[in-house]
């Protein structure tokens, strides 16, 4: 399995400003949008930064663990993506804010 790329981490680091994305709390882990089991790991934009998200917790607790938890949910917000969805094209609920994440490492808001 490869690496999210440092320059990509710094990307999401700076969108994030050191904080979940989620919910707003100290961030501590990196999330991939589409599952890396799914094809993820396979797929060149696995690690563009539309594809991936800073979050709170790890893969049991906190916002990465409730995304893994609640998949349906998860889907619903954009947290996770299905086969097929592109990253920059599926909405995502960021701190209460719909949005668009962009492969600059950058988003913008979805005027719903």
């Amino acid at each position: 399995m490869s690496r999210i790329p440092p320059t990509v981490l710094a990307l999401i680091r700076e969108r994030s400003g050191g904080l979940c994305e989620v919910c707003g709390r100290r961030a501590e882990s990196t999330h991939h949008r589409k599952p890396r089991g799914m094809g993820g790991s396979q797929d060149p934009a696995a690690h563009s930064p539309a594809n991936l998200l800073r979050v709170c917790g790890d893969g049991t607790r906190g916002c990465h663990g409730m995304i893994e938890a609640d998949r349906t949910g998860s889907y619903g917000h954009g947290w996770l993506l299905r086969r097929g969805e592109l990253p920059t094209c599926v909405p995502v609920l960021l701190r209460n804010r719909w949005t668009l994440l962009t492969e600059d490492g950058q988003y913008t808001e979805v005027p719903w």
